[in-house]
């Protein structure tokens, strides 16, 4: 192998790296997400209902 060759190689393992590591951040990020959504819908669901007929006041205040 000619020293251009492994050079040529060794940039396209380096840019396979890369890409590599790119797909592995955005994936990562994908499942943080969704489990960020998760957590939010379950806070969601244990939140005490506001109490009604006073607009957009929170219940706390009544």
């Amino acid at each position: 192998m000619t020293k251009a060759q492994a050079v040529a190689t060794q940039d396209y393992l380096d840019a396979l790296e890369r890409f590599y590591k790119s797909e592995l951040a955005k994936e990562e990020a994908r499942s943080d997400i969704r489990e960020a959504q998760a957590r939010l819908r379950k806070l969601a669901r244990q939140a005490p209902s506001p109490k009604k007929g006073n607009g957009d006041a929170p219940a706390e205040l009544f």
